[in-house]
């Protein structure tokens, strides 16, 4: 970013900029416009003073026109249970299926598909509800309410090893619904101080798919019945009566990264994971 570019005060509330009050404990990560806002804001701040927040890049992988994208920052010490909620919130999904998370040694990329064999997987990790009686012990995946971010990216982090590799870190996949398989590749692209204690969502850039769609193909099939418009075929009519052809749905309509940073939303998605992490845990 360029050091002319105005600044923000680190205060979430406040809308002024920021005028070179900085954190009394030297962390560089904040800035306030006033001594007043950095004296209130010091409780919230020394809760992730010091701590790290991770900048990753996500596509769903095989999605095209437009590729469907999302860049956020996230919390190092987060979970990859809080990763997969942030996932359901950046993109826009319903969290109604099972998920996991694995992390491949290389991915084969074609001109127009990607995949990732078993073979070539070092990590899983999900949720436990997804593994019980599915492998023997020593198989066992990593549950992701017990592993954080940082115990894989963190430089002494507990499971680096199992990720690194001769070309670098292996490919991180989130895949959501394993019937319709929506894959998700994800990509660190940097670390930077925390500035916060939710995520903060920077870009991003086409529609999340409607669930239960069929993946990537049945969704362009959808995208395809919307442009034919009055030239639709009968399948494609019938795709558009499913889908609100007449209810003002598009499917072309961009995220709005200023509404994904809302506080207010992000705490009611926070609640709704809270419940359905606590139906799941209760119905065990």
């Amino acid at each position: 970013m360029d050091d002319s570019t105005p600044v923000s005060c680190s205060v979430p509330s406040c809308d002024n900029l920021a005028g070179n009050f900085l954190c009394p404990r030297g962390c560089k990560a904040m800035n306030y416009c006033s001594a007043e806002c950095r004296d209130n804001d010091c409780s919230r701040h020394l809760s992730f003073c010091g701590c790290d927040a991770y900048i990753f890049d996500l596509t769903l992988v095989d999605s095209s026109s437009p590729v469907i994208n999302r860049t956020f920052e996230i919390p190092s010490w987060y979970t990859f249970e809080q990763l997969h909620w942030t996932i359901q919130y950046a993109m826009g999904w319903e969290t109604t299926h099972m998920h996991e998370f694995a992390f491949y040694s290389r991915a084969h990329r074609g001109p127009r598909h990607t995949s990732f064999s078993h073979n070539d997987k070092v990590l899983d990790i999900g949720p436990e509800e997804l593994y019980q009686d599915s492998f023997d012990d020593e198989e066992l995946p990593e549950f992701e309410h017990r592993v954080t971010l940082r115990d894989v990216y963190g430089s002494n982090g507990r499971f680096k090893s199992r990720i690194t590799n001769e070309e670098g870190i292996a490919t991180l996949v989130y895949t959501y619904d394993l019937g319709d398989c929506w894959e998700h590749e994800l990509t660190l692209q940097g670390t930077r101080p925390a500035k916060d204690i939710k995520p903060f969502f920077i870009s991003a850039s086409g529609r999340c798919p409607v669930e239960d769609t069929h993946g990537v193909t049945g969704w362009n099939d959808v995208k395809k019945a919307f442009l034919a418009s009055e030239h639709a075929t009968r399948a494609q009519q019938q795709l558009l009566s499913w889908y609100g052809g007449d209810s003002g749905f598009d499917p072309f309509e961009e995220p709005d990264t200023e509404k994904q940073n809302d506080t207010t939303l992000w705490g009611d998605h926070l609640l709704k994971m809270g419940q359905i992490a606590r139906e799941l845990y209760e119905s065990d």
